[in-house]
């Protein structure tokens, strides 16, 4: 019995090597369950830009297309302001008149793309309206044209979509005023120093060349 109980009192407790090996332990799993976490807040928030820049995408698209699909055609396209997009034809003559123009801006200072067109001065009466909403001729300088119609205060604009880093029309036809489809290469923003391209088609459904 005395044996037993000097073998009972003779047990050590942790060491103080093993308490610091435990204390190691703990601040390296500690350490390895904080880089995963911040891993994964970091895709977590990658996942969401990327899904943010693919709705912009989207609703980009859908905006445009509201132009497009009901277009005639698009009339040229200069890489560093925009197209110029010939919308419909209320004079039914098969020209290009003032109020059927529509110019898609590009920003890329800004990132934006912005639709612009021509208003009519308020107070002018039917017959003045008419002798305003002047023909263009195929070729004209569209972008020329609604700069100076913006500079008389005759014009309207609404945002189309931002974060737009670049934006590139290109087609397969021997103009843009003949091609019926055409490819958009677009670069999204999606976060301080990423941007993400894509792209999409635009068709124009109704097509017809202007006389």
């Amino acid at each position: 019995m005395r044996r037993a109980r000097r073998t009972q009192h003779a047990r050590p407790g942790l060491t103080l090597i093993e308490l610091m090996i435990a204390i190691a332990i703990t601040a390296m799993i500690g350490a390895a369950i904080g880089i995963v976490m911040t891993a994964a807040g970091r895709n977590l928030s990658r996942v969401s830009e990327v899904r943010s820049a693919l709705q912009r995408s989207h609703a980009m698209h859908a905006r445009l297309r509201a132009y497009t699909d009901a277009a005639f055609t698009i009339l040229d396209e200069d890489p560093t302001q925009g197209f110029a997009v010939w919308l419909h034809d209320d004079n039914t003559g098969g020209t290009i008149n003032l109020t059927e123009l529509r110019i898609v801006w590009y920003d890329f200072a800004a990132e934006t793309l912005r639709v612009e067109w021509f208003v009519f001065p308020i107070g002018l009466t039917g017959p003045e309206q008419q002798a305003m909403d002047r023909e263009l001729s195929v070729g004209t300088d569209y972008f020329i044209e609604m700069e100076l119609l913006r500079a008389l205060g005759q014009t309207s604009e609404i945002l189309i979509a931002d974060g737009v880093a670049a934006f590139d029309l290109a087609h397969d036809a021997v103009s843009f005023i003949d091609a019926k489809r055409l490819r958009a290469g677009v670069s999204l923003r999606v976060s301080t120093d990423e941007t993400q391209d894509m792209l999409f088609t635009i068709g124009i459904n109704g097509h017809t060349v202007p006389n």
